[in-house]
């Protein structure tokens, strides 16, 4: 018998339902939920796609460490592990996604090994992975295939075997293959990662650097040293960090210029110079950030401003219910001397990495995971061991149920109607019904103006999937490199991108196909030159969910102005 009477057997039965139960709210209708596909996706499946056929990623690589794509530097591990899957299922949306939904899964079994281990107690293992498996963040993030996904299981799995390590110190290898591993998913553990392996380093040195166990420890940072080495030796990283961060942005400099504009007036420049500049500005942005990382609003009420978020609107990133029951958690593993050093450095430092670009990012956040849910599977497993004769425990599974059912209700109907912008929806169906004009047009531009997006050759090379060697080649393509090394695509063959079809009227030919948004007029005429114009002709209306045009696709024709 195990914790609170649970057998061995009971605890694996229930552990089995819990990943199943994780494994529905990821899988079902992984392809169509969500309904649009946003570009990060769509990039690490073109890149899968390119790895599969050539071994080599879109600019003509051989299996790359960092993606270049169009300078943002996108880490590899998820586009690798789409690979084998993509051949299986082919390029869609359902194999780009499908490594992700895995690792949520994954995520939920490493949180219960972790919990077990440190907690002794099966109870709070499971309700731990619970919370983690129908957790409103976790699923949302779990079925857009974004790369910092797989940080979370290798983070929990690698941590797990730290601590075990000191039994068995030859776990520490493996160990440290998994932290390594991490480098290879998002940026944000980059930093964090490193911070808490430093973090814990100092923590539990003498455990580390006992006699018996201590050439593993070598081993382990020599594992960390090989894992980062390919960023500390190319520039790659530190263009990355400099595109993230605001520490550079032109608002950032005219911010102080205004601060110190303004102290000039009333107190001596020297004082209004020692108070606002560079130094004392980067570290008041970062505090901020780094504090909003914490912000009750945006967890458990609001969830994140960004429209692109992957939730429903008004959904926190965790369930409301949950934050008395972490102080709880808190409570009980401080009263219990249970409050392990390792739980405060991950909170500490989980916002950090993000803390340099933003004050606080969806996706940058999810390093905190599944740290909220251990400690509310504490504060949960206390409630109903402490209150039990008062069917507290009935009331707050019946909770638990109703919020998690109002959430997939959300998630699965309101999410999907109202946030298709957001997601990018309406790609497929544009290249589904273009694809068979392709051949009768010598020109088509796809020029959405109002999607305010300008990466749109990545939706043309997924959905049409030219040769990829051609384009890692460069054969009849148009992409120039700007500052900081971005790069936008302007034309491949006959396709050309555009932010907005009437700043190119006067370059185009006598016909061509055009894919313009959802507000495009539909008579909206071309002019050519003085005694010219292209006359459109609707051809079809890509249309939202909620029946508001996505996209207009027309055919323009020269005529002679009247």
């Amino acid at each position: 018998m195990y914790a609170e009477g649970l057998s061995m057997n009971k605890a694996k039965w229930l552990l089995a339902g819990i990943l199943l139960l994780a494994g529905v709210l990821r899988f079902v209708n992984l392809g169509h939920l969500p309904n649009g596909f946003i570009p990060e996706e769509v990039s690490t499946g073109w890149n899968a796609y390119s790895l599969l056929k050539t071994g080599r990623d879109e600019w003509g690589t051989f299996l790359p460490i960092i993606f270049r794509e169009t300078g943002g530097y996108k880490l590899v591990l998820n586009s690798y592990l789409i690979v084998p899957v993509m051949a299986i299922l082919g390029p869609n949306e359902l194999a780009v996604r499908t490594p992700v939904a895995l690792a949520g899964v994954l995520a939920v079994l490493g949180t219960y090994f972790l919990v077990d281990h440190i907690l002794k107690n099966k109870k709070i293992a499971l309700i731990s992975a619970l919370l983690l498996a129908v957790s409103p963040w976790h699923i949302s993030m779990g079925r857009y295939s974004v790369d910092v996904n797989w940080g979370i299981p290798l983070f929990v799995f690698g941590l797990w075997l730290l601590l075990k390590s000191f039994e068995k110190p030859h776990l520490r290898l493996w160990s440290g293959v998994l932290f390594a591993l991490t480098y290879y998913t998002y940026f944000n553990y980059d930093v964090f990662t490193w911070l808490f392996l430093f973090g814990f380093g100092v923590l539990y040195r003498k455990l580390l650097w006992q006699a018996s166990s201590r050439k593993y420890t070598i081993l382990f940072v020599v594992i960390q040293v090989i894992g980062i080495l390919p960023y500390a030796v190319t520039p790659t990283l530190f263009t990355r960090f400099s595109q993230a961060t605001s520490v550079d942005a032109i608002g950032f400099i005219n911010r102080i210029n205004e601060h110190r504009g303004a102290c000039v007036v009333y107190y001596p420049q020297p004082i209004c110079k020692l108070i606002y500049n560079k130094a004392t500005e980067r570290v008041y942005e970062f505090t901020r950030n780094w504090t909003n990382h914490y912000s009750t609003t945006t967890l458990f009420l609001y969830g994140s401003k960004l429209g692109l978020s992957g939730m429903p609107d008004r959904w926190g990133f965790l369930y409301v219910f949950e934050f008395p029951l972490m102080i709880l958690g808190l409570l009980w593993l401080g009263i219990r001397r249970k409050f392990f050093p390792f739980l405060v450095l991950w909170g500490l430092l989980f916002g950090v990495g993000g803390s340099l670009a933003s004050e606080g990012h969806v996706w940058r956040m999810l390093t905190l995971l599944p740290l909220p849910q251990i400690l509310a599977g504490v504060g949960f497993w206390y409630v109903t061991a402490r209150w039990r004769k008062w069917g507290v425990p009935l009331g707050l599974g019946l909770l638990l149920a109703v919020s998690v059912f109002r959430f997939w209700a959300d998630y699965t109907s309101f999410f999907p109607y109202t946030q298709a912008p957001n997601s990018y929806y309406g790609f497929r169906d544009v290249y589904a019904y273009v694809s068979p004009l392709e051949s009768q047009y010598k020109y088509i531009v796809v020029a959405p103006t109002g999607l305010g997006f300008e990466q749109l050759y990545i939706y043309y090379l997924f959905y049409m999937r030219p040769d990829p060697r051609s384009y890692q080649l460069g054969i009849d393509v148009e992409r120039p490199v700007g500052a900081q090394n971005w790069v936008q695509v302007k034309q491949i063959g006959k396709w050309h991108f555009e932010q907005d079809i009437r700043n190119i009227a006067n370059q185009l030919p006598d016909q061509v196909l055009v894919v313009t948004d959802g507000q495009y007029k539909d008579t909206e005429v071309l002019t050519v030159s003085s005694d010219k114009i292209l006359q459109p002709t609707l051809l079809k209306t890509i249309y939202y969910p909620n029946g508001d045009p996505a996209f207009k696709i027309f055919d323009y024709t020269l005529n002679e102005k009247i």
